[in-house]
């Protein structure tokens, strides 16, 4: 295999890297705006205690873990914590 081949393979697995990157960030975007929406619905109809939002992030995080977008359930494993704490 030639120098020019393997640059030629790089860059096809870089530009579906790429492309998969992109479309997981589309689908971590919708689910942040259905959680949103969500969280808009149910704090429009009482405020949920600690323990509620608590448990929502949980399946929330346990879904982007399947889905292995692992930046994106640090951020919601952060808020998980923090709610922790306010509870304490």
């Amino acid at each position: 295999m030639t120098d020019e081949q393997i640059e030629r393979i790089a860059e096809l697995v870089f530009q579906k890297l790429v492309k998969k990157q992109e479309e997981w960030d589309k689908e971590f975007m919708n689910e942040i705006k259905d959680q949103v929406v969500m969280d808009v619905i149910i704090k429009g109809k009482q405020d949920p205690d600690i323990d509620t939002r608590i448990n929502n992030l949980q399946a929330h995080l346990d879904r982007l873990l399947e889905k292995e977008l692992y930046t994106e359930a640090q951020a919601v494993k952060e808020r998980i914590d923090e709610l922790k704490k306010e509870k304490e």
